[in-house]
């Protein structure tokens, strides 16, 4: 991919991005913390705070101030880890599962009505690229975590 394809293609992202991040305001929350949120509520059940750290490329002291404001709001739970006295367990709360899934819901609503507004051709454009989009998020990822291990 040249330059200016890799631009062009940043910046749409960050344009989506700018459009994901406004729906989580109406939450009351920080783009960063829907996202911890989200990482918290998928993983399905209690969870590290390194979990979180490697997945959301944050550091440690930032992710202590959003668990902070996340347990304040009553969206997690934060419990000792019996294993390690030191270490904290992370658990998303009902009422943090019901913002998560809102947050969720207005994003894919956004999504869904911009696409439908598109033509037919550009919709199928749109879903051909998806795996490709997916792979390329998965590298990005892959080589962060390579040079920050």
């Amino acid at each position: 991919m040249n330059e200016e394809h890799a631009v062009r293609l940043r910046r749409a992202i960050s344009r989506l991005s700018r459009r994901f991040n406004a729906s989580s305001t109406d939450e009351l929350l920080t783009p960063t913390e829907a996202s911890v949120l989200a990482d918290i509520a998928v993983f399905g059940g209690p969870c590290g705070i390194s979990d979180i750290v490697a997945s959301q490329q944050i550091n440690r002291t930032m992710l202590s101030r959003v668990v902070s404001r996340l347990v304040s709001l009553g969206a997690i739970v934060r419990t000792a880890d019996k294993g390690n006295l030191r270490a904290a367990r992370l658990e998303v709360t009902p009422l943090g599962m019901q913002i998560h899934e809102r947050i969720r819901r207005q994003r894919a609503e956004a999504v869904s009505q911009a696409a439908d507004r598109l033509s037919a051709s550009q919709r199928t454009r749109l879903l051909d690229a998806l795996s490709a989009l997916e792979d390329l998020a998965t590298e990005l990822e892959s080589a962060s975590n390579q040079t920050n291990p």
